[in-house]
C-alpha cells in the first residue's frame, strides 16, 4: 500500500513546520509515495519549512493568484499519484503511528474505502488535551459498552446517524481512496464552507463506501488564535447555526433518497441509549443541531427517561450566606 500525502497551507509556516515533522516521523514511512505541500498565498517561508526536512521528499507548491478553499483541496488532491490519499491541515499534527494504523485495518477491510483515527483537541504545538474524545453515538451501544473494541466500521446509515447530533470525527485524521476523497470535497459548495461543513463531507464518503474507525489517537487537532472555523463562529454564530442546519436537512433529503429510514435510524440507536449516554450526547451537540432533530422527529427524538435530580435552592439572604456544597448537604441530611 502506498499513500500520498498532501497538505494545503496558507501563511502559517510556523504551523506548518509541526505538520510536516509530524508526517517525516511516521513509524511507517516506506507507505509513503510522496508529500505535497501546497501554499495559497505568496508567503515565502512556508517553502522554507518544506526545504528543512532531511529524511523525505517534499514537493512544494505555491497558487498565484490565491484559490477558493474548495477549489484548492480539488487541485491538490487531484495531484495526488497514489490510490491511498492522506491529508493534514497545516494547523494539526499527526502521531507517530497514524499511517501504520490506517494500512493495517484497511487491510483488515479490504473493502473499505476510507480509514479515520481517533482525535483530541490540544494546545498549539504540545499535546496536551483540552478536549478529549468525541462521544460517537454508537460506540455506547453493544456490544462496545461491556467490551473494548479497537475499531469500527461504519457505512452510509451509521454516518448518517453520527451526523445528526455533531461532527463525529476529524476529516483531516483520514486516509481514503483518492476518488473518493474527490468526490465528498466536491460536495462542499466553496461559497457555503463554514463551521462544522465537514459532516457534509463525512456523509459523502459513506454514502461511497465503508469507513474503518479506528480507536486509538493519531491525529492532534491544534488550539490556536488563528482557527478559521473558530473565527467563522465567533464572527457570526447564526449564520454558522443556520449552515448547520442546512447541512442536516441536505443529509436527511439525501438519506432518505437512498433508503434509508432516516425517522427509524436515530430512534433505533438513541432509544437504546442510557440516560448517561444520551446526556453525555447532548451535552456535546451544538443548539443548532438539537433544534433540527426536534423539528425533525419532535421532543422524544432527544428525551430521556430519568428526571433530573432537584437540589434545594438557596432563597433571600441564605443565597449569599450559605456556601453551595453546605447547602447541598443539608438537603441531603434533609430527605433522608
Amino acid at each position: 500500500m502506498k499513500i500520498s500525502v498532501v497538505v494545503p497551507t496558507c501563511q502559517r509556516a510556523q504551523m506548518l513546520h509541526t505538520a510536516v515533522r509530524s508526517i517525516q516521523n511516521q513509524s511507517r514511512p516506506d507507505l509513503i509515495a510522496e508529500i505535497i505541500v501546497s501554499e495559497n498565498s505568496d508567503a515565502p517561508e512556508s517553502a522554507a519549512v518544506c526545504r528543512e526536512c532531511d529524511t523525505v521528499t517534499v514537493k512544494f507548491c505555491r497558487q498565484s493568484p490565491a484559490l477558493r478553499v474548495v477549489d484548492h483541496f480539488l487541485w491538490l488532491v487531484r495531484q495526488a499519484e497514489s490510490e491511498w490519499v492522506a491529508w493534514l491541515a497545516d494547523d494539526d499534527m499527526w502521531g507517530r503511528h497514524h499511517l501504520a494504523e490506517a494500512a493495517y485495518f484497511l487491510a483488515l477491510h479490504p473493502d473499505a474505502v476510507a480509514f479515520v483515527s481517533e482525535s483530541v483537541l490540544v494546545r498549539n504545538d504540545s499535546r496536551t488535551a483540552t478536549q478529549g474524545f468525541r462521544s460517537t453515538l454508537h460506540s455506547f451501544l453493544e456490544p462496545h459498552t461491556s467490551t473494548y473494541e479497537d475499531h469500527w466500521v461504519w457505512g452510509a446509515e451509521e454516518m448518517f446517524v453520527e451526523c445528526m447530533a455533531q461532527t463525529p470525527v476529524n476529516m483531516w485524521a483520514m486516509v481514503v481512496k483518492k476518488s473518493v476523497l474527490l468526490a465528498a470535497v466536491e460536495a462542499l459548495v466553496p461559497s457555503n464552507v463554514g463551521y462544522e461543513s465537514d459532516r457534509i463531507f463525512l456523509w459523502r464518503i459513506a454514502t461511497l463506501g465503508k469507513i474503518v474507525v479506528g480507536r486509538e489517537v493519531t491525529t492532534f487537532f491544534r488550539q490556536h488564535d488563528d482557527n478559521a472555523s473558530m473565527r467563522m463562529w465567533q464572527q457570526n454564530q447564526p449564520e454558522q447555526e443556520r449552515m448547520t442546519r442546512f447541512y442536516i436537512k441536505q443529509i436527511i433529503a439525501e438519506a432518505t433518497q437512498l433508503g434509508i429510514p432516516v425517522r427509524a435510524a436515530w430512534f433505533k440507536v438513541w432509544d437504546q441509549l442510557t440516560d448517561a449516554a444520551k446526556s453525555h450526547i447532548l451535552k456535546a451537540a451544538g443548539k443548532a443541531s438539537k433544534q433540527e432533530i426536534i423539528e425533525q422527529w419532535g421532543a422524544a427524538a432527544l428525551a430521556t427517561t430519568a428526571a433530573a435530580e432537584e437540589r434545594p435552592k438557596r432563597a433571600g439572604l441564605l443565597k449569599c450566606w450559605v456556601p453551595p456544597v453546605i447547602w447541598a448537604l443539608a438537603g441531603k441530611l434533609f430527605k433522608a
